[in-house]
């Protein structure tokens, strides 16, 4: 019973701090500066400072971002303007916006946590990063421990391999787990997920 207690204690007192839920990326994060545009990061470094390349405003005629996804899911991003399209290929990119979206690529990992795709940036807060799959894995959510590390399935083994130093967090995601829609749980906030990572 103290156990409870406690634990409701802690909850009550995380939805009191007034967790920026519902964030993707902090405010000047300069991808969003202007929603109307599109572009590609080229690297680790432009991803996580927001720096686009072959930058387009969608708001102009013509201009525009696709993905292409083939059957033999080589899927391409394309950045066209009315006179030029530039196609970049799966991991010669780090990811790319698209009217105040952000996508990362991720090639994939051996254990198949997450498959080769572009993942779309749900939220972002301290030590933990949500995303759900653009393509592939239809309505799983993922995460990973910084805007660089490797993406995993929102799964709560996993979480005990990244979090098991954080017990409070663990005990209150096993609880979360119980709920319909378990670790992916929202809100009008956010994800419930965010909330506990404050333990």
């Amino acid at each position: 019973m103290k156990k409870l207690i406690t634990f409701i204690a802690s909850i009550l007192s995380i939805l009191s701090c007034g967790v920026n839920a519902g964030n993707v990326l902090p405010p000047n994060y300069p991808a969003f500066a202007d929603s109307c545009n599109a572009g590609v990061f080229l690297t680790e470094e432009d991803f996580v400072h927001g720096v686009l390349s072959y930058k387009v405003n969608l708001n102009e005629k013509g201009n525009k971002v696709n993905i292409v996804f083939p059957a033999d899911l080589s899927f391409k991003v394309e950045i066209a303007t009315p006179d030029t399209t530039y196609k970049f290929t799966p991991g010669s990119i780090y990811g790319y916006a698209d009217c105040g979206k952000v996508y990362r690529y991720f090639r994939g990992g051996k254990e198949l946590n997450a498959q080769r795709d572009f993942y779309k940036v749900e939220e972002i807060g301290a030590g933990l990063i949500l995303y759900s799959s653009e393509l592939v894995s239809g309505n799983e959510t993922f995460y990973s421990t910084s805007l660089t590390a490797p993406i995993h399935r929102l799964t709560l083994q996993n979480l005990q391999k990244d979090y098991g130093d954080r017990p409070e967090f663990i005990a209150a995601a096993k609880q979360l787990k119980k709920k319909p829609d378990g670790l992916s749980t929202r809100d009008r906030e956010g994800f419930a997920v965010m909330k506990l990572r404050r333990f």
